[in-house]
C-alpha cells in the first residue's frame, strides 16, 4: 500500500529538452558532479539510439558527450562509488552483454558472449564484482553475480527456484542485502509488472522476503504493492523504486517514484506525480548545482519531459528534492 506526502515533489529537469530527444536510465558519480544516461534520438524513422551520455552537472547548459563512442546501443549504466568504474550494457536486446570502463574518457573492456543476457549489472561496495539480471540461467532472469574484472561467473540464482529476479540493487552499508524486482515462479512467464520488492540477505539460510511488510509472499498478484527498479539509500536504510500501483492521487495506470525504509513500519510513500510517468530512480550522494547540498536529500530520475505527450516519452533528466519530506537521512 502507499501513503504520499502534502504535495508531491515536482521534478527538477536538469537540461533544456528538444523535442527529439530523450533521455532514460541514470546513474550518478560519487560526488555528484556527472551523470550517465541513455540516450535516444526520436527521428521520423524509428528512435536512434540508445548511447549512453555523459552530464557534466559543473557546467549548467553543457551539452551531453557520448562515453563510448562505437559500441552499439550503451544501455544501463551503474557507477561504482568505490572506484569510480562505470559498468554498463551493449549490444541488441537479444544479445544484450556485460562490459566496463575504467573512467570517462578511457577504452573499455567488453566481457563478450561469457555475459550474453546479462542485464542491469550493479555494483557491489567492493567495487569487484556485479551483480545481474541474467536471462540465460534458471529460473529466467535471476541474480547472477559476475568478477568486474573478467566477466567470470561467480553465482547464479541467488533468490532460488521459486521466484524470478529482475534489476538488483546491492546495499552499499550491508552486502549481503540484495534488493531486486521480484516475481513468483508459476505457468505463466515472467511479467515486469507483477514485480514485488524484494529483499534476500545472502548472509543467511532465509529466503528473500518482500520489502513492503504487508506485501503477499503467496496467492495471486496483488497490484496494490506492485514495484520496479529498486535503489538502496547511500546510508542502506532506504529504498527508492518506481510502481504503477492504483494510488488515491491518480488513477491513470502510469508509473511514479515511491520511497520506503527499509524495517521500518510505515507504508511506502509516493513522492512523484503520475503524470511525470518517473522511472529509475538513482541517489544523489550530495546536492546537485542549485539544489540542497545535504546529503542524501535527492534523488535523480527520469521523467516525462513534454506532458502532452504519451505515457511512453520523451523523457528528460530530472532530480527529486526530498527536503520538503521533512526525514532525516
Amino acid at each position: 500500500m502507499a501513503s504520499a506526502p502534502p504535495t508531491l515533489i515536482t521534478p527538477k529537469f536538469l537540461l533544456t529538452y528538444p523535442a527529439q530527444v530523450s533521455d532514460y536510465r541514470c546513474v550518478v558519480n560519487a560526488d555528484a558532479t556527472a551523470v550517465i544516461v541513455e540516450r535516444s534520438t526520436l527521428t521520423a524513422n524509428g528512435s536512434v539510439g540508445p548511447e549512453l551520455c555523459l552530464v557534466d552537472l559543473t557546467k549548467p547548459g553543457a551539452e551531453p558527450t557520448f562515453l563510448l563512442p562505437g559500441i552499439y546501443a550503451s544501455t544501463r549504466p551503474d557507477w561504482s562509488w568505490t572506484t569510480g568504474r562505470i559498468a554498463f550494457n551493449y549490444g541488441g536486446s537479444s544479445s544484450v552483454m556485460v562490459g566496463v570502463l575504467p573512467a570517462p574518457g578511457q577504452p573499455a573492456t567488453l566481457f563478450g558472449p561469457v555475459t550474453a543476457q546479462m542485464a542491469y549489472p550493479t555494483w557491489f561496495p567492493d567495487g569487484a564484482t556485479l551483480a545481474t539480471e541474467d536471462g540465460s540461467g534458471t529460473p529466467s532472469p535471476n541474480t547472477t553475480t559476475i568478477n568486474a574484472s573478467t566477466g567470470a561467473i561467480l553465482q547464479t540464482a541467488l533468490e532460488g527456484a521459486g521466484l524470478w529476479g529482475g534489476m538488483t540493487s546491492v546495499n552499499p552499508v550491508n552486502p549481503s542485502l540484495i534488493a531486486f524486482a521480484g516475481q513468483l515462479v508459476s505457468g505463466s512467464t515472467y511479467n515486469q509488472d507483477e514485480n514485488y520488492i524484494y529483499v534476500m540477505d545472502t548472509s543467511g539460510s532465509g529466503g528473500p522476503i518482500p520489502l513492503e511488510s504487508g506485501a503477499p509472499t503467496s496467492g495471486s498478484f496483488n497490484l496494490n504493492y506492485q514495484g520496479r527498479a529498486p535503489w538502496w539509500s547511500p546510508d542502506g536504510k532506504w529504498v527508492v523504486f518506481e510502481s504503477n500501483r492504483p494510488s488515491q492521487y491518480e488513477a491513470n495506470n502510469l508509473y511514479a517514484i515511491y520511497l520506503y525504509e527499509y524495517l521500518g513500519s510505515a507504508s511506502a510513500m509516493q513522492i512523484t506525480s503520475t503524470i511525470y510517468n518517473c522511472n529509475h530512480a538513482k541517489w544523489f550522494p550530495t546536492g546537485f548545482p542549485g539544489g540542497p547540498s545535504g546529503p542524501f536529500q535527492l534523488i535523480v530520475a527520469s521523467s516525462r519531459s513534454a506532458l502532452t505527450n504519451p505515457s511512453e516519452g520523451p523523457y528528460g533528466l530530472s532530480a527529486l528534492d526530498l527536503s520538503p519530506l521533512g526525514i532525516t537521512f
